[in-house]
């Protein structure tokens, strides 16, 4: 029985798949025949491939009808858009090849029985059926995959009408208003667009600040700003319920966002530092009741969940926070308010524009704050504006109105947890308001002032530490050579003296008065030479320390000059308390050249250039400083001799000078601000300093080891000092009222830095065969005085006037490695790591909102710089010798063979008479 219905169903089988394979294709208007077999004798065997020769096709390229088991058609046709989409950007999931392999059933069978016939077809119809659906199906998702992928790129130049127009014939999904590498740059007008679902705009590098752009949303359509862009305004209607974002310092200008009552945004978020909105407007009318104590709005946009600000970063995200729309969820994370009125008109109801941008206001009733008013611990920035009020309490309650400010709600606890001061600022807490005050510490002018303090103070001590091995002992001090040739040429004039023979008395006085001379000369020599003999070990303490030299100082010969250039890179990164941080890079040179005096010492000179570039953060927002300085410097080394031992006593000292030309930029309120000069002397910002630096100390030479072991101790002095300074604050004009979201303009007086320092170091140099060195260097440097009192104001009156302390580095360590190679003769090339560690304080304190954060006297941070180095010694005298063979300077000699010049004789000034005979 099971055979039987194993039979009639194979025979149902066969007949299902003969009469779909044999019916017409309409994909490819073919005909599909049924397989064709031939048989040879009792065998025969099923050519499937002949049975298959069917055109096959993508469903980007033909319309495909399927016939399922209910006998409706499920048809895919492929648009002609899909067809452009596969030769613009992207194309099909597989070729036509890899579609036959993909999805046919076809096999290319060879059976050998009947039984073998019988298997070709097995495989039940609806499994073909399932093919082809599967195939309509990619063919589907391929089209919608290849319109997600195409996207319309705008890059270039253009006028406002040409976007226009480009945009009118375009109908891709995705719009690029500027790419990564390529920016888009618009020129002033109005382009509008009304785009499909599922459209998405992005704004990725956009340079459009006199453009609007008017935009008409349907369903699930997206904007997103970002990198940098900036336009002029954007006017949005109808639905994006992908919602709306401006960041990565993204700008819309003073149009802001404008919405109408059509509008429905399901999210507008305003974020990352630098990004900024001039306002957010709906052009409806607002009518408050004060009976039921709601506001009603007529023609206003809908916005459901509106966020503004990165949490920590301080930056003025709206120029206005009047907020004129209909929001259902306000998210405050961080946000920039000026506060611009006395005590009394702020602690109001505002009834002007004006008025109502120094608070947070709401035009609907959002419900109770607090459940769809979510405000973060420290989010609310306050500035100071040009009418504010010194000394007087602005109440927490009125931070934040609804209803258009006409009500607050004085149950939800608004409080000093929620605000923080801005740069510039202070807050004195009380218990139902605040007094806002000026805080030179912590001000913008500050944050320059110590990152300009920083470079100064670094590059000082980096530029001594990298130059100690280009001033130290680079010359021979050949003191044995020279009292060698000093005594031969003593003993030399003292037998010329002694056998010159004079008839006259008057100058056999001079020639004794003259080896008397000699004689104490030469005795002072000998003692000297023999305090500097070792007898229990056979050697002279000055020669060894003359061959000493000759091994640590790489050159051959006698040299009087030599010239180095030092170029190099730095990286520094600085804690600057809770509120400010930064990282420089800078890169510079120094070079300089020496000149030896022998036993008077060595002189030399140096001047320098370098440029830094320091990325702060000012409360969480960044700023840039950028530094062009030069600096010059005189230097004197020498040494003087322990005769007792193989040691031997030096002094160096320096003076130095330089000129720092600062630029500080600060992107905040969609321009970049700037810190000017506020002197009649100097229409750009200018500091300067003077310094000087005297050090001392000995070497212990270690011959059997080819080392020496230098400590030093020194005492420096500098002073540093800048013209007065000043910070033009950006002014937003919205609807005819003025802005400031970063407050009132600050001026700063002139600033001189006295900055005493001590310092102590030891070096360690060690040779490695003939070629290679190493100089290893560790030292501390402390600031006496590591703090300097500076005094500003922010507005034109004496109201908001501060002057307080700047805090520097207390205690430098610094860490210095040489690796010194000798190239050949005479040349020296080296290269070298310089690490500088400071620090000025690690205490803490609680903030407002009762966290353990660092104190604005932290200056902490370290430095790291790489340094190549390259030394040539040139001209000097070599060794000479004179008759006898001895070896003797060439200026010795020529001074010896000097020939007197004989005396011209004297005319007689008497008259000579002449008698007659």
């Amino acid at each position: 029985m099971y055979k039987c219905f194993e039979a009639q169903t194979r025979e149902r089988e066969r007949e299902s798949s003969s009469r779909l394979i044999s019916s017409p294709s309409i994909a490819s208007g073919h005909n599909v025949s049924s397989p064709s077999r031939s048989t040879s004798g009792a065998r025969g065997w099923v050519d499937t491939t002949s049975a298959l020769q069917v055109k096959l096709t993508t469903a980007n390229s033909a319309n495909i009808s399927v016939t399922n088991n209910t006998n409706s058609n499920v048809s895919v046709i492929a648009s002609e858009r899909s067809e452009r989409c596969k030769t613009r950007r992207s194309r099909s999931f597989f070729s036509d090849d890899e579609s036959f392999h993909a999805f046919s059933n076809a096999k290319d069978t060879h059976p050998q029985t009947p039984s073998a016939k019988e298997r070709v077809f097995k495989k039940q119809s609806h499994h073909h059926l399932s093919a082809k659906i599967l195939l309509a199906k990619v063919a589907i998702i391929s089209g919608l995959f290849c319109q997600a992928l195409v996207a319309t790129d705008f890059t270039g130049s253009m006028s406002a009408s040409e976007l226009q127009n480009r945009l009118q014939s375009d109908n891709d999904k995705t719009y690029n208003f500027g790419t990564t590498n390529a920016k888009l740059s618009v020129g002033a007008g109005t382009v509008s667009k009304t785009f499909t679902t599922y459209s998405s705009l992005n704004f990725l590098n956009t340079s459009a600040s006199s453009t609007t752009f008017d935009f008409t949303g349907v369903g699930y359509s997206s904007i997103v700003l970002s990198g940098g862009t900036s336009i002029g305004g954007l006017i949005l209607k109808g639905s994006f319920s992908g919602g709306v974002s401006v960041s990565g310092g993204a700008s819309v200008g003073g149009e802001g966002i404008s919405l109408n009552d059509t509008s429905n945004i399901s999210s507008l978020t305003i974020g990352g530092a630098g990004s900024f909105v001039s306002k957010i407007r709906s052009s409806g009318t607002v009518n408050y009741n004060d009976q039921t104590k709601n506001a009603t709005l007529t023609g206003f946009g809908k916005i459901g969940t509106l966020t503004v600000g990165t949490a920590g970063v301080f930056s003025p995200y709206l120029g206005s926070t009047y907020l004129r729309a209909d929001i259902t969820n306000l998210n405050i994370h961080s946000i920039s308010l000026t506060i611009n009125a006395s005590s009394t008109a702020w602690n109001s109801v505002p009834r002007t524009d004006a008025l109502k941008g120094q608070h947070i206001t709401i035009s609907n009733s959002t419900g109770a704050i607090g459940d769809r008013i979510k405000i973060g611990d420290g989010s609310i920035y306050l500035s100071i504006g040009p009418n504010a009020q010194a000394g007087s309490w602005y109440n927490y309650q009125y931070l934040v109105l609804t209803n258009d400010g006409n009500t607050y709600n004085p149950n939800y606890k608004i409080g000093y947890s929620s605000i923080t001061a801005a740069p510039g600022v202070s807050i004195k807490e009380g218990e139902t308001g605040f007094i806002l005050e000026a805080d030179v510490a912590t001000s913008y002018g500050a944050g320059v002032y110590r990152s300009l303090a920083l470079s100064y103070m670094r590059r000082q001590a980096m530029t001594q530490n990298i130059l100690d091995t280009m001033t130290t002992k680079t010359f021979h001090s050949d003191r044995y050579y020279n009292q060698e040739v000093e005594l031969r040429l003593i003993q030399y004039d003292m037998s010329r003296l002694t056998n010159r023979s004079s008839k006259f008395a008057k100058q056999t006085r001079k020639n004794q008065v003259k080896i008397d001379k000699m004689r104490d000369k030469l005795a002072k020599l000998t003692l000297e030479q023999s305090k500097g003999q070792n007898l229990d070990k056979g050697y002279n303490n000055f020669e060894v320390i003359d061959q000493l030299d000759v091994m640590f100082i790489p050159y051959t010969g006698r040299r009087d000059w030599r010239v180095f250039a030092l170029p190099y890179a730095v990286h520094s990164f600085v804690d600057m308390g809770a509120k400010s941080s930064a990282i420089e890079y800078a890169g510079g040179a120094l070079v300089g050249l020496q000149r030896n005096l022998k036993a008077s010492g060595i002189v030399g000179a140096y001047m320098g250039y370098e440029f830094s570039h320091a990325d702060t953060t000012l409360a969480g927002a960044p700023a840039t400083v950028q530094t062009n300085s030069i600096q010059a410097g005189l230097n004197y080394f020498k040494t003087f001799a322990i005769t007792s031992k193989i040691w031997e006593g030096f002094i160096k000292a320096t003076i130095r000078g330089g000129a720092d030309l600062p630029q500080f930029r600060f992107e905040a309120g969609g321009k970049t601000n700037k810190i000017d000069s506020d002197s009649k002397n100097s229409s750009v910002p200018l500091m300067y300093s003077v310094g000087a630096e005297v050090r001392g100390g000995f070497t212990f030479y270690y011959f059997k080891r080819n080392s020496y072991l230098s400590p030093e101790v020194g005492l420096s002095y500098d002073m540093l000092s800048s013209f007065p300074m000043k910070f033009m604050k950006p002014v937003i004009p919205i609807d005819g009222v003025d802005f400031m979201p970063l407050g009132a303009n600050e001026y700063y007086n002139s600033i001189y830095w006295h900055l005493p320092q001590l310092s102590a170091a030891v070096r360690y140099y060690k040779m490695w065969g003939n070629k290679f060195r190493t100089n290893l260097k560790v030292g501390v440097k402390y600031n006496i005085i590591n703090g300097k009192q500076a005094s500003f104001r922010i507005g034109e009156s004496e109201d908001f006037k501060n002057t307080g302390k700047i805090t520097l580095p207390a205690v430098y360590g610094n860490l210095a490695l040489d690796f010194i190679w000798m190239i050949k003769k005479n040349h020296e090339l080296s290269f070298g790591y310089d690490g500088l560690f400071y620090a000025s304080t690690f205490a803490k304190e609680k903030n407002a909102q009762g966290q353990s954060v660092k104190t604005d006297d932290w200056f902490n941070g370290v430095t790291t710089t790489l340094n190549l180095k390259y030394a040539y010694w040139f001209g000097g005298t070599d060794y000479v010798k004179d008759k006898d063979g001895n070896a003797i300077s060439r200026s010795a000699l020529e001074n010896s063979q000097k020939k007197s010049k004989p005396k011209k004789p004297k005319k007689s000034k008497k008259k000579i008479y002449y008698i007659d005979e």
